[in-house]
């Protein structure tokens, strides 16, 4: 009687023990998990165009090369050019010059 109850004892503080591990080890699992997210969520949500630039200035780049034929697009290339500076990217601002020369080139092909 006296062996069942101490076995009894040794159980319980064995079950709650890994009770307790099992909570930890999912806890940690659950934070590892949620860090993975958050690291890579940026990556997968960061540009989406061949260039590599930010998306609200490609989708302007596209409208300027839509336009590359008309005037307009040398003053939207400089528009370009501002809204990339603000926002520090460079690859957009070397896009946006090079609008100017590729309206030249269409410009000089068409004559």
């Amino acid at each position: 009687m006296i062996n069942d109850s101490m076995n009894y004892k040794r159980i319980t503080i064995f079950a709650k023990d890994t009770q307790n591990d099992m909570k930890r080890f999912i806890g940690h699992t659950i934070l590892i998990l949620l860090a993975e997210i958050f690291l890579f969520c940026p990556t997968t949500m960061s540009q989406n165009n061949p260039y590599k630039i930010n998306d609200q200035l490609y989708s302007y780049y596209q409208k300027c090369s839509n336009a590359i034929r008309k005037p307009e697009v040398l003053l939207m290339a400089d528009t370009l050019f501002h809204m990339a500076e603000k926002k520090g990217d460079v690859k957009a601002q070397c896009l946006a010059l090079n609008l100017k020369s590729d309206h030249y080139y269409f410009k000089f092909l068409s004559i």
